[in-house]
């Protein structure tokens, strides 16, 4: 642009509208600087470690909104927290303003209706029995179950033997070529075998307990002992009397031949009645 006064021309510099864009620094127009006041960030700096101290860290838009900023200053805020600074930057100028409080979702805690606990039975201690010395067990003499074993199958053999005798005493009398019958000898036989049966019964079945098991137990055997013993004692007696035997040892002889089995017998059923313990 070119100008005329007085004769003298001069030249002015032509500004064309795209130099407006530029900025006023370019233009030789510099822009107040105006640092923001500290506490405004302090207290943005604050609330964000508020936040994250609540486990609910902001972000730097919600930072920034609540300090009607923007989010890349929201941003700048929560990093000089997190390193620990405060430098003031320069920004337009603003008022301070009281921060927004953070909205914070109330979440509803489920109730949890808890029982009462039933009561606790106070345990009494258990009476402490007084200590008893286990009773020492009874050790039959080796060779006694042998022994009652012996004595028992020979008094029966005896006591059967006598008893089929008893019936061959009236060959004296009787005819040349007489024999007593098979069914005389069987019966005379059948007397001293049901006491040796009456007495394995006692002693090998496992009987139950009660009074009514004991009568059946005991008076049963009582009453075959007690039978056979009366019938064997009297064929005994009088084969030892036709023998030529005295008086007194006719009536004894009997006694030693079925008390020898009466007494082998109990003493097994004795010793049955410990084993079946010991094993209780």
């Amino acid at each position: 642009m070119t100008t005329s006064t007085n004769g003298t021309v001069t030249t002015l510099p032509t500004i064309t509208l795209d130099e407006f864009d530029q900025p006023a620094a370019d233009m030789g127009v510099q822009a107040a600087e105006v640092t923001e006041p500290a506490d405004v960030q302090e207290q943005a700096r604050q609330a964000y470690r508020d936040s994250v101290a609540a486990d609910q860290p902001l972000s730097g838009k919600a930072l920034g909104e609540m300090f009607e900023r923007g989010e890349r200053w929201g941003r700048d805020r929560i990093a000089e927290a997190k390193k620990g600074t405060g430098n003031t930057v320069t920004a337009r100028p603003a008022t301070a303003r009281k921060p927004k409080a953070p909205t914070v979702k109330a979440t509803a805690v489920p109730s949890v209706k808890t029982e009462a606990a039933a009561p606790v039975a106070e345990r009494k201690p258990a009476p402490r029995t007084p200590d008893v010395a286990a009773p020492a067990p009874v050790v039959t003499p080796s060779g006694g179950r042998l022994v009652s074993w012996v004595g028992f199958v020979f008094g029966s053999i005896m006591s059967v033997a006598a008893n089929v005798l008893h019936t061959w005493l009236p060959a004296a009398t009787m005819p040349e070529g007489w024999t007593p019958g098979i069914a005389s000898q069987i019966g005379a036989a059948v007397w001293p075998i049901g006491l040796l049966l009456s007495v394995e019964v006692l002693s090998r079945v496992a009987w139950q307990s009660g009074f009514w098991w004991n009568l059946a137990r005991y008076g049963g055997a009582g009453t075959v002992a007690l039978g056979s013993a009366v019938i064997s004692y009297g064929h005994l007696r009088d084969l030892l009397a036709a023998w030529g035997y005295g008086v007194l040892a006719a009536h004894v002889g009997p006694l030693v031949l079925d008390g020898l089995m009466v007494i082998s017998g109990f003493a097994l059923l004795a010793m049955s009645m410990r084993t079946k313990g010991a094993a209780a």
